[in-house]
């Protein structure tokens, strides 16, 4: 039975990378600047939907046949699907990508007149446009919530727009797991901690930066290095990184947790244990480098 279950998962996982790798690839024509979709991003290639787009993003698969793919035209934008049809109207000032907020249902955040909220796939407006910046929905152990913020303090919602954590924190970031729990970074009086998924704070506010837990490890900085805790704030190393880059399986679904970091300005992946396994090659270098930049600002 097992056997079985192994089998069909992989020829299940087999049959979502072919779906995503055969849907419509955004590129730019050189020419006129503007952004259309192809088989495959090549010079040669042809533009299977018009390169008449301001900014277009990659195709989402949704729910079975649906894909949506956000682009900009005139300003404004919106949702197409892979045949080139608008799905949800070009109206708005930004949009972000669709998440759960259950088994069967996704949201997009976006933003009008100012003011951000959540829509579903037919363009309904689900979470009022009303809040100064909103973080997508994660699922955790009270259900989905999603990070707001309202006269600059955040906190977090449930997709029945019900305020589950009161906005009090000076910034915040998504949920995610830990072997110990839900996490999400948080900033009070000027530094990061965590909270659990009620709101209690579970790892103190001592940080100079922190990130989401990703593979069950959290990237944390103090007095300018880096390193990684686990749900309970322990550490995996001393503070001693210059860069970091969050752990992530880097090859087949059940291969080891890996994380890139920089350290006397030598780049090397360490596994969970804090150990180093491997060098980074200049390409690994110069992306992770780029990553640390765009990552390691405060969010806002």
């Amino acid at each position: 039975m097992k056997i079985k279950i192994l089998i069909g998962l992989s020829a299940l996982l087999t049959l979502c990378a072919d779906a995503i790798a055969q849907l419509p690839q955004p590129d730019m024509d050189r020419t006129t600047k503007l952004w259309g979709y192809k088989k495959k991003r090549h010079p040669d290639e042809p533009f299977i939907i018009g390169a008449r787009y301001e900014q277009a993003t990659p195709f989402q698969n949704l729910l079975g046949s649906v894909t949506a793919a956000a682009v900009k035209q005139n300003g404004s934008w919106g949702f197409i699907n892979e045949k080139g049809e608008i799905i949800i109207k070009l109206q708005y000032e930004k949009v972000g990508g669709f998440s759960n907020i259950d088994l069967t249902e996704y949201v997009a955040p976006v933003k009008k007149n100012g003011k951000w909220g959540f829509i579903k796939t037919d363009g309904k407006e689900v979470i009022t446009c009303r809040y100064d910046s909103v973080i997508r929905f994660d699922k955790t152990s009270k259900g989905f919530l999603a990070a707001v913020s309202l006269d600059n303090k955040w906190g977090f919602i449930n997709k029945k727009e019900e305020m589950i954590i009161p906005t009090q924190f000076e910034a915040a970031n998504r949920f995610s797991p830990s072997y110990v729990g839900d996490r999400a970074a948080i900033k009070q009086n000027g530094r990061w901690g965590f909270i659990n998924e009620v709101g209690k704070i579970v790892i103190p506010c001592e940080y100079d930066s922190a990130w989401v837990f990703s593979e069950y490890f959290a990237a944390v900085r103090k007095n300018g290095k880096w390193t990684f805790i686990d749900g309970q704030a322990k550490p995996i190393t001393p503070f001693q990184f210059d860069a970091v880059e969050n752990f992530k399986r880097r090859g087949s679904i059940d291969s080891e947790p890996l994380a890139i970091v920089i350290m006397d300005k030598r780049a090397f992946f360490i596994n969970i244990e804090g150990k180093e396994v491997a060098a980074v090659n200049d390409d690994q270098k110069r992306l992770l480098e780029l990553t640390y930049r765009t990552l390691s600002k405060d969010y806002r």
